[in-house]
């Protein structure tokens, strides 16, 4: 379904479509997660479901990424067929805009998106061609309004800024992505060996953070002083996924650290997204959103709020959130 499309149910008719949609894995019809049973009464005035073997009762949100909604079915489809249906981001001000709701609403609600896409990514196993690169972000500082009060910003210790931070991709050919957040390219070294099957051909530049890389894979790499591709290595394919992660930024304007990976894994889904059909992007949201368990980000608005899982060198992960501007 399209946006205008959703636009014009009715709120029964959009409960009825997230349903079918909530329980694709039984054909659409309600069923209890606990015990597999698709013998199931409804309550309709209280619009919740109970098992008749177990007697647990359930609604088409328990226990999923939607649990202790507040918004309306109608409401919550237009969200996601607006995240999904877009071939580009779209602001969470036209979203809130769009939905007549609180800005931290749709705030919260893309973000729980993002946390899936990211969690889905992390068991991508990429084989055959990857191509592998890294790309900093962040860590601007303004310079002083009078000339004589600049300060060069090219220079030590402005270049080593506590702000900036590394993604690291690494793009499968015809593919999926995987991607990771550190403070140097290097620091992702044991993820990248994880994340590649035995016998994965790699491409990358020249940087000295890959060489480590050719005792077990082989390695491609070209000089991009010289030329941006020649006909042995090639890394336009992960170039054109941080195309897309910079088109985020400006479309965003700020990107808070703490949400750098989300901001990763969404353009890396909306990289493969332009290959599907146009409704592939509603119901493989839906699938995601679906998966049992609730969503990390759960209680945002209570004050447990995100850190950055910042990937180390010795192959562990740290909470991390950025220092003061001051």
């Amino acid at each position: 379904m399209t946006p205008f499309e959703v636009a014009g149910l009715t709120e029964d008719e959009a409960r009825a479509y997230f349903v079918r949609l909530r329980f694709a894995r039984w054909g659409g019809q309600p069923a209890c997660e606990k015990c597999n049973c698709t013998a199931i009464c409804e309550i309709k005035t209280r619009k919740i479901y109970k098992c008749k073997m177990c007697h647990r009762q359930f609604s088409a949100t328990s226990n999923t990424t939607w649990h202790a909604r507040k918004i309306s079915y109608r409401k919550l489809l237009f969200l996601i067929a607006e995240f999904a249906h877009q071939r580009q981001a779209k602001t969470t001000i036209e979203l809130c805009r769009n939905l007549k709701v609180q800005y931290k609403t749709a705030l919260l609600w893309v973000h729980k998106i993002r946390n899936e896409l990211a969690e889905r990514a992390k068991e991508v196993l990429l084989s055959g061609e990857v191509e592998i690169d890294g790309s900093y972000y962040g860590g601007f500082i303004r310079p002083k309004n009078m000339k004589k009060e600049r300060d060069d910003h090219r220079k030590v210790p402005y270049r080593a800024n506590a702000r900036s931070l590394c993604v690291v991709a690494a793009r499968q050919r015809d593919g999926g992505i995987r991607t990771w957040i550190t403070k140097s390219e290097g620091e992702a070294r044991s993820f990248i060996s994880d994340a590649l099957a035995s016998g994965t051909v790699l491409f990358a530049d020249q940087a000295p953070d890959w060489t480590w890389l050719r005792g077990r894979h082989r390695l491609f790499t070209v000089n991009h002083k010289q030329a941006y591709y020649t006909p042995e290595a090639c890394t336009n394919h992960v170039e054109n996924y941080f195309r897309a992660l910079r088109m985020v930024g400006r479309l965003h304007r700020h990107i808070s650290h703490n949400y750098l990976d989300l901001y990763a894994a969404e353009a890396a889904w909306r990289v493969e997204r332009n290959k599907w059909s146009d409704g592939a992007g509603l119901t493989d949201l839906m699938a995601l959103m679906s998966l049992p368990g609730r969503s990390a980000l759960a209680g945002y608005f209570q004050g447990r709020k995100r850190s950055l899982s910042l990937c180390q060198k010795d192959g562990t992960t740290k909470a991390w959130r950025p220092p003061t501007r001051a």
